[in-house]
C-alpha cells in the first residue's frame, strides 16, 4: 500500500533538513508516480505535543496519493562489524519500504553489510560511511541511495567525495556511520579484515574532540 518512505529526524520538535527530504520525495513521485503528489504532511508538517522533546525518528510512508506518519523514540545502534557484500547490478535508487534484500543478506552474514560493486564501496544496510583520511573526512563517491545527510555535508564542504574501494580503504583508522538520524556522536575505530571491517567505539577523548568537527543539521 505504501511502497516508498522518508525517515526524518525530529529533535526537540524541529524536523531536521526538511527541504532535502521534500526534494527527495518530490523526485521519487516525479519519476515513479507521475500522477501523484508530495504528501501534504511533508509540505506542511505538524509535530504533536508529545514529540516536542527528545530525538524521534519520523517515518513517513506514502504512495503518491495517501500517506501516514509514525513516530519512534530513537535509539542509536552500534554495530561491531560491517561485512563487505557485492551487490552486482542490484540497485536501491529510491527509498522503498521493500528492504527484503538488505534483510536477507544481513541475516546471511549475521550482521550489517557494507555494499560494494566490483570493489567500489557504497552504503551499509542503514547508513553511509565517512572515513578520516589524510586529515579530512571523506565518503565514497559512489552510493546506492541519494542521502539527505550526505548532500548537506558535501554541500557545506564538511565532507569530500573520493573514489574509495575495498583495496584502497586503509587497514585501520576512524570512521563514522551517518544518516538522517545519526550525526557525529559515535566515532569508531576500524580494522580491515579480508571480508569485513571490525568496529570499536573510539574512547580516546583527545581523538574524539579532534575528529568531531561537524554541527548538527538544524
Amino acid at each position: 500500500m505504501f511502497p516508498y518512505f522518508e525517515t526524518l529526524a525530529c529533535l526537540d520538535g524541529q524536523l531536521l533538513n526538511l527541504a532535502a527530504h521534500q526534494a527527495r520525495c518530490a523526485a521519487t513521485i516525479h519519476q515513479l508516480v507521475p500522477l501523484g503528489k508530495v504528501p501534504d504532511w511533508l509540505t506542511e508538517p505538524h509535530v504533536p505535543e508529545e514529540y516536542q522533546h527528545g530525538l524521534y525518528r519520523v517515518k513517513l510512508l506514502y504512495n503518491g496519493f495517501e500517506a501516514k506518519v509514525a513516530w519512534y523514540l530513537y535509539e542509536r545502534q552500534r554495530p561491531t562489524q560491517l561485512f563487505f557484500h557485492e551487490v552486482g547490478p542490484w540497485e536501491y535508487a529510491f527509498k522503498r519500504t521493500d528492504r527484503s534484500y538488505f534483510a536477507t543478506w544481513t541475516h546471511v552474514y549475521g550482521g550489517e553489510i557494507w555494499c560494494h560493486r566490483g570493489g567500489e564501496l557504497l552504503d551499509t544496510s542503514y547508513t553511509h560511511v565517512a572515513i578520516w583520511f589524510q586529515d579530512r573526512w571523506v565518503t565514497p563517491q559512489t552510493w546506492l541511495l541519494p542521502s539527505t545527510k550526505r548532500q548537506w555535508l558535501v554541500g557545506q564542504g564538511d565532507l569530500d567525495e573520493v573514489p574509495l574501494t575495498i583495496a584502497t580503504l586503509p587497514d585501520e583508522g576512524q570512521l563514522i556511520l551517518y544518516n538522517a538520524m545519526r550525526d557525529w556522536e559515535d566515532i569508531f575505530k576500524f580494522k580491515k579484515g579480508t571480508d569485513r571491517v571490525f568496529l570499536q567505539v573510539e574512547t580516546n577523548e583527545k581523538v574524539v574532540k579532534n575528529l568531531r568537527r561537524f554541527p548538527k543539521i538544524m
